[in-house]
Parts: structure tokens; C-alpha cells; sequence
């Protein structure tokens, strides 16, 4: 130990010049370090952001079906079905969750793809394409599986700093929300 830092010392007073290069080169790396942990700051903040929006957007499906399966549990199950002359028949409505992803992010479409733009205008912060919802019904007469809705997207996210060398980032988001009934 105290010969390492001799070794240091010696190097910290010696006039050729040499550490100056040693110091260049750890500043580089620091400097890189920081870029990954800014640019893995920035994926967590922008993919909870989407992730929160997916959520609400279709946790209000699921609200505003729950008139729907009301009847269903008046009827003793938690499904969404009504009767419609002899036969029963599923009640779902799907509402545009793209269209609330919209309004919750302030997104713009673009070919059918949905983008944020950055505030320089040059490119964009984050796309979200591929929006399904898949209405999973509660079956009939049975209060074994409730109305459940999974929501599914792809959010492409694109390095900052100018690194368009690199691939953007590409997460596949899932969320999936649950109708319960008040009396289960």
C-alpha cells in the first residue's frame, strides 16, 4: 500500500508531463459515465410517463364498461353480457385508447405511428406505435374469471446527445386492467 502511493506521489511531482495524459483520459471516462447515467435517467422518466398514461387510459375503458358488467353481476356474474331476444351476447365497448394516449401525452400521428416531438423541432423524444387492446370477457354465468382488458404498445425511444449511430430503444409496454365488482 504505501508503495502504490509513493509511486503516486512521485508521479504527482514528476515535471515530464506524463500524468497529464493519465488525466485526459479518466476525465473522458467520467465524462462518459455521466452521459449513460443522464441517458438512462431520461428512459426510466419518459417509459414511467407512457406507462402511467397506458394505464389510465385503460383504466377508463374499463370504467367507463363497468355500466355494462353491472348488469351482468345483477344477472350473477361479473361479465359483460345482455340478453337480446333468447340468446345472450357480449356488451364490450371499446373506446379509442389511442385517441386518450393523444390527449394524455400530446402526441402527434405520424404514419400511423405517435410521436413527441422535441422542442427543437428536429426530431422527436419518444414514438408509440402497435396500440392494441384485447377486451378479455368474464364467461358467462361463471364468477370464476372477471372482465379484464390488456393493453399492449411499442415505444421506440431514441438515444440524446446525437447519438444517431446507435438504435433507438425499443420496449414492448403491457397493462392489464380488471373490472371487479362491488360485491365480489
Amino acid at each position: 500500500m504505501t508503495r502504490t502511493l509513493d509511486k503516486l506521489i512521485s508521479k504527482l511531482r514528476d515535471k515530464r508531463g506524463d500524468i497529464l495524459m493519465t488525466a485526459i483520459i479518466w476525465m473522458v471516462i467520467l465524462f462518459l459515465f455521466f452521459i449513460a447515467l443522464m441517458e438512462y435517467h431520461r428512459v426510466q422518466i419518459i417509459s414511467t410517463g407512457i406507462r402511467d398514461a397506458m394505464e389510465q387510459a385503460v383504466t377508463s375503458v374499463a370504467i367507463n364498461n363497468a355500466y355494462n358488467s353491472f348488469n351482468g353481476v345483477r344477472e350473477g356474474n361479473s361479465g359483460a353480457y345482455e340478453l337480446t331476444g333468447e340468446d345472450w351476447r357480449e356488451k364490450i365497448s371499446t373506446i379509442d385508447v389511442q385517441n386518450k394516449l393523444v390527449g394524455l401525452l400530446h402526441l402527434q400521428s405520424k404514419n400511423g405511428v405517435f410521436i413527441s416531438p422535441n422542442p427543437e423541432g428536429d426530431s422527436y423524444e419518444f414514438a408509440i406505435s402497435q396500440v392494441d387492446v384485447i377486451p378479455d370477457n368474464a364467461e358467462f354465468a361463471s364468477n370464476t374469471k372477471q372482465a379484464k382488458y390488456l393493453a399492449s404498445c411499442r415505444v421506440e425511444i431514441p438515444f440524446s446527445l446525437g447519438f444517431d449511430a446507435f438504435p433507438s430503444l425499443v420496449i414492448r409496454m403491457e397493462h392489464q386492467s380488471v373490472y371487479v365488482d362491488l360485491f365480489d
